[in-house]
């Protein structure tokens, strides 16, 4: 099995949009991705105050619980797309788990699992905040016309590239610390093996020359080598996942959601949902991946060289295919 097939399997780190929400994981793909996939269209403006928060409050709910099932697999996809030294994903599992143990597979999952609450509040108000903008700016013959009217896939992809661009601010620190958490090969044998960034100029992996005790220690090393502003290494790369990524992600859900209440009239709402939760993981990873292989590879090496060096340095160890294997 490949990186990109694991990667089906794997959670996006972000969504939540309204009732009933959704947080974006695909682990075994219809199932956990459609407990968290964000709802069709409904206007921020007739949700009263409590309501408004709902889908924070479930979607924050259903992200931790989608973080512990699908983090294992996060972990496997980091180190697959950042190592050199696993022939696939059965084979990454393994090697980790007799060298480390099973508890490896959940490293760096504190800060995930305590920023979902974050993770959810920055998406709800930035992607209802686009719709209500949206709302505003159509030429209607009344208020009332304008937010009763459903907006397209083309507003709603709009919206979701612009809540997925400024939740990169928080998904970005978060990311940093998990990812240099879970390239971390305690007592792995064969230490020498290169990360992918690494490996193309010969030096040791980047995830071997450090070790973090836990996350609050790796924050604080971060920011006392690098300055605050290191947290938010591969804030371009990762902004040019999210932003594609989510918007790919809305219009996917809402154009399965649509296409199955024209075809399906009968179908369950629960049934609709899991259909069209799995459709946007796939549309969300069939723009992300390349990307996400990329901020891992940056968000690993500790050398400081910039994205465009170590993709350079990508692309030559194993050509285009790498991004996306």
């Amino acid at each position: 099995m490949s990186c990109g097939q694991i990667t089906w399997l794997v959670r996006a780190p972000f969504s939540l949009a309204t009732l009933p929400p959704n947080d974006v994981t695909a682990c075994r793909i219809p199932l956990i991705y459609s407990l968290t996939s964000p709802h069709c269209f409904v206007s921020p403006v007739q949700m009263s105050d409590w309501s408004r928060w709902n889908p924070v409050l479930a979607g924050s709910a259903a992200g931790i619980a989608s973080t512990l099932v699908a983090h294992p697999l996060d972990t496997i996809r980091t180190r697959l797309q950042t190592s050199t030294r696993f022939t696939g994903a059965i084979d990454c599992a393994r090697q980790t788990v007799a060298a480390e143990g099973a508890r490896a597979l959940y490293k760096g999952m504190a800060f995930p699992l305590v920023a979902q609450a974050v993770y959810k509040s920055v998406m709800f108000t930035a992607y209802n905040g686009a719709q209500s903008t949206l709302i505003s700016l159509r030429s209607k013959p009344s208020a009332a016309a304008a937010a009763a009217a459903p907006l397209s896939l083309g507003e709603l992809a709009l919206c979701g590239g612009l809540a997925g661009g400024v939740n990169t601010l928080v998904v970005t620190p978060v990311e940093l610390i998990r990812n240099r958490l879970m390239v971390q090969y305690s007592n792995a044998a064969k230490p020498a093996s290169a990360t992918v960034a690494s490996a193309a100029s010969g030096a040791a992996g980047a995830a071997n020359a450090t070790v973090y005790r836990g996350p609050v220690h790796a924050l604080r090393s971060i920011v006392a080598t690098g300055g605050v502003l290191s947290l938010w290494r591969g804030l371009s790369v990762t902004l040019l996942r999210d932003m594609p990524g989510v918007a790919a992600f809305y219009a996917s859900n809402e154009q399965a959601k649509r296409s199955l209440s024209s075809h399906f009239p009968s179908l369950s709402l629960a049934a609709t949902n899991i259909i069209a939760g799995a459709c946007a993981g796939v549309g969300f990873w069939s723009v992300a991946l390349p990307l996400d292989t990329i901020k891992s590879v940056v968000q690993t090496d500790t050398t400081g060289r910039s994205a465009t060096v170590l993709l350079k340095e990508l692309l030559a160890k194993g050509g285009v295919g790498t991004c996306a294997a």
